[in-house]
């Protein structure tokens, strides 16, 4: 989704687009957790003299390995979205990225890139299935959400 930044001269502008599922993949890291992202982004986006304001949500779908008792699941997660575009200059500084700062250049903006960073930024690094999931157990390899450990049953 690029972003023609003099089209936002005529007032604040929304778009609601999917994001490219290659570029969202790349933005998880290859994550092996998360299976098949799917993500939409709604967003307002307004001009104030060289400077772009963007507002709005990124919702993600995807399926996921818990990171405690290893099962499978899937998970709809909608984040806010900020952010604020500056034109790229050699003065600027490097061209490395902040969460909610960026950089634009030649009167473009890949919105889309951006937005399928975001998720990357929110989603925490041990997903699980609940926040109380009592994972496996070492000994037996029991799902201790689903059943009791057996390893006192084995004699262990």
């Amino acid at each position: 989704m690029i972003l023609k930044i003099s089209d936002l001269g005529r007032g604040p502008r929304r778009f609601d687009f999917d994001l490219d599922s290659a570029q969202l993949g790349d933005a998880l890291g290859g994550r092996f957790d998360i299976d098949g992202p799917r993500a939409r982004a709604s967003i307002e986006a307004s001009l104030y003299r060289h400077t772009v304001n963007v507002r709005g949500w990124v919702e993600i779908v995807f399926g996921f390995e818990c990171g405690r008792c290893a099962g499978a699941f899937d998970d709809t997660r909608r984040v806010d979205w900020r952010l604020v575009l500056s034109p790229h200059s050699e003065s600027s500084g490097p061209e490395e990225e902040d969460e909610g700062f960026g950089y634009y250049r030649n009167d473009r903006c890949d919105l889309g890139r951006a937005a399928a960073e975001h998720p990357a930024l929110v989603l925490p690094e041990v997903l699980l299935c609940r926040d109380d999931c009592r994972g496996l157990c070492v000994g037996c390899g029991a799902n201790l959400n689903e059943e009791p450990c057996r390893c006192a049953a084995k004699g262990a």
